[in-house]
Formats: C-alpha cells, structure tokens, sequence
C-alpha cells in the first residue's frame, strides 16, 4: 500500500492543476498525504514522516474539525518519534 501511495503522491508534478478545482479529488489528495506520513512514521522513517506532516499541517492548517483531527493525529506521530 504505502508503494503504491508514494507513486501516486510522486506522480502530482505531472498532473494538471485542474484536479485541484475538484474539491473532493483535492481533499483525497491531501488525506493521501496524510496516510503517507502515518505510514512512514510506522515503519519508523522520521525523515519521510515528517516531510508528509509539514505539508499536511500546512495545507490544512486552520481547517476543519475533521482536518484538525487529523493534524491532531500526525502531531502526536511526530512527538513519538
């Protein structure tokens, strides 16, 4: 799973920021980044984990309950590693 996610993230330079006006596609696209985070700090790679986390908590910073849980989630992640 987490190959399969990097290859997707991997490929965003080479799609059109169209995707981005597709609020449901932008929003999948940011969790995607999440996840990555959560499964680099699983695996115990701090260096990846924390490049995911910063770009999450910035672009989401300031949102939502549900994308504060989120940030909420990765912070912790953070800390233990």
């Amino acid at each position: 799973a987490r190959e399969r996610l990097m290859r997707i993230i991997d490929a965003l330079p080479t799609l059109s920021s169209e995707l981005l006006s597709e609020t449901p596609q932008a929003a999948a696209l940011v969790r995607s980044m999440a996840l990555r985070a959560e499964l680099a700090a699983v695996a115990g790679d701090s260096t990846e984990a924390g490049r995911w986390t910063s770009v999450v908590m910035t672009l989401w910073k300031g949102g939502d309950g549900d994308t504060q849980d989120v940030l909420a989630r990765l912070g912790r992640a953070a800390r233990r590693n």
